[in-house]
C-alpha cells in the first residue's frame, strides 16, 4: 500500500524538520506492524533536501520523499521551473503530476502533462499521475470519458515496462477538500475501470493488479481511511489536508 502525503503549499523548512522528527518519535514503537506499507512525503521544493536528510537520519524505513510537480525540459531559460533531472539529482524518487490544481489553476493540458510524465520516466523517477472529473462532469455521466481521455493522453509514448513506475491517483475534483469523499462502491468501480482501461490501452493480457497501482485521493482522513483501504484492487491513498498533521497521517499509515 502507498500512503502519499501531498502537502501542497504548506510547511517551511523548520516545520518539515519538526514533522519528520515527530513521525520518527511515534514510529519507532510501531514499526513492527509495518509489512508492505510505503509512505511518500511530497513536500514543497524548498523542503525536499531537509526531508530526504531527516528520513535518512531517522532511519525511517518505508518512507520516501517526493515532489509535487516538475517541468519537462532538462534545463534552459524557464524561470521558476524545476526539472526532473534536478529532482533526481537531489534524491527525489516520486513526483506528483496532473493534480487538478495544476490543471485548473495553471491550465495544464493532458498533452503538457504527458511531456512531464515522459521526462520523469526518462530520469527513472516514479510518477503519481492524478486524474479525476469535476462535479458538472460527474452529474452529466461523463466520469469514464474524462478519465479515459486523461489517462490515454498522459500515457502516450509510455512503454509497458515503465508501467511499474506509474501510480494513477483517482482524485474526483468534487471531493477534494470536501467533507465527504467518494463512496467505497464508487471508488471500487472507478479503480476497476482505470485498470481495465490501461490494460486495453497497452494491449496487456495479464492481470494488471501486480503491474499498475491505482490510488484514491479526495478527503481521505483517519476516520474513513480504514474502509477506503479495504476496497478491492485499491493500492493506496493520496492524502491532502490530513497529511499536514503527523498524528493524523500516522493514523492513516498504520490503519492498514
Amino acid at each position: 500500500m502507498l500512503i502519499v502525503a501531498n502537502w501542497k503549499m504548506h510547511k517551511n523548512i523548520s516545520e518539515t524538520f519538526f514533522f519528520i522528527n515527530k513521525i520518527a518519535e511515534n514510529f519507532e514503537n510501531r514499526k513492527n506492524f509495518i509489512k508492505n506499507n510505503v509512505a511518500i512525503l511530497c513536500v514543497p521544493f524548498i523542503s525536499i533536501d531537509t526531508a530526504i536528510k531527516q528520513v535518512k537520519n531517522k532511519n525511517l524505513c518505508n518512507f520516501f520523499v517526493g515532489a509535487q510537480n516538475c517541468f519537462f525540459k532538462k534545463e534552459g531559460a524557464f524561470t521558476g521551473e524545476i526539472s526532473a533531472r534536478m529532482l533526481k539529482d537531489i534524491g527525489v524518487e516520486y513526483v506528483i503530476l496532473g493534480h487538478s490544481e495544476r490543471r485548473c489553476l495553471f491550465n495544464e493540458t493532458n498533452e503538457f502533462i504527458n511531456k512531464k510524465v515522459l521526462s520523469c520516466l526518462n530520469e527513472e523517477l516514479n510518477v503519481i499521475l492524478c486524474v479525476g472529473e469535476n462535479l458538472e462532469q460527474k452529474n452529466k455521466g461523463l466520469t469514464n470519458k474524462i478519465l479515459s481521455n486523461q489517462i490515454s493522453a498522459a500515457l502516450m509514448g509510455v512503454s509497458k515496462e515503465n508501467l511499474t513506475k506509474i501510480a494513477i491517483a483517482y482524485e474526483p475534483v468534487w471531493a477534494i477538500g470536501a467533507k465527504k469523499s467518494a463512496s467505497c462502491s464508487e471508488i471500487e468501480d472507478i479503480v476497476g475501470y482505470i485498470k481495465k482501461e490501461v490494460l486495453g490501452l497497452f494491449g496487456i493480457d495479464e492481470n494488471l493488479n501486480s503491474t499498475l497501482k491505482v490510488l484514491y485521493g479526495g478527503s481521505v482522513n483517519p476516520e474513513n481511511a480504514y474502509e477506503i483501504l479495504k476496497i478491492k484492487h485499491l493500492d493506496g491513498v493520496l492524502v491532502g489536508n490530513a497529511s499536514l498533521n503527523y498524528e493524523s497521517f500516522l493514523k492513516i499509515f498504520f490503519c492498514i
